[in-house]
């Protein structure tokens, strides 16, 4: 009896497909990527509202409270109004909602650049499940808090951490368009 024509025991004449049991990680990652981001990341309203990047937070935040507030994307000094240098897209789109329920705390914009902070990460988290599966995912995410201008730049209100937020979310869904 030659090994062509043994009969397999399942319905078809194909041989059984063994599969590799696919190791997980114990719990899901992204509420550890969540706490990870808010560990790491965190900056209080109150030491965001010192404003460090002089004159760019200064007209974000001031720009968009007046916008909230008075409904004029201006700044105000010395009692004269002045135009602001930036567009108003990410203090209006962003900021003034924010700005509308808290209208006297000028930090409380962080919180802005915080959810796109942890945005962010997630979505690094996503791509690098994407290329090289759950431990790629966690290494993308982890490794993102410590590249120094993110981490920097997440502590202030500012557009750049927002927007790349926006450009890994972009990315990985354009990687989700390309495999459907």
């Amino acid at each position: 009896m030659s090994l062509n024509s043994l009969e397999y025991p399942h319905s078809s004449s194909q041989p059984p497909v063994l599969e590799k049991p696919v190791r997980r990680w114990p719990l899901p990652s992204w509420p550890i990527i969540l706490l990870l981001a808010l560990t790491l990341l965190y900056t209080s309203p109150r030491e965001a509202s010192e404003l460090p990047t002089i004159p760019d937070s200064i007209e974000y935040t001031v720009g968009a409270q007046r916008f909230a507030t008075l409904g004029h994307f201006n700044i105000a000094i010395n009692s004269a109004s002045f135009p602001s240098r930036y567009p108003p897209g990410f203090p209006v789109v962003f900021l003034s909602p924010l700005y509308a329920a808290f209208p006297t705390h000028l930090g409380v914009g962080i919180l802005v650049v915080l959810a796109a902070a942890i945005a962010a990460m997630l979505a690094a988290y996503a791509l690098g499940y994407r290329l090289a599966g759950e431990w790629g995912g966690v290494a993308a995410a982890v490794t993102l808090p410590e590249v120094p201008t993110f981490n920097t730049w997440s502590r202030v209100i500012m557009s750049d951490v927002p927007f790349f937020a926006l450009g890994m979310l972009g990315a990985w869904l354009y990687m989700q368009m390309r495999a459907s």
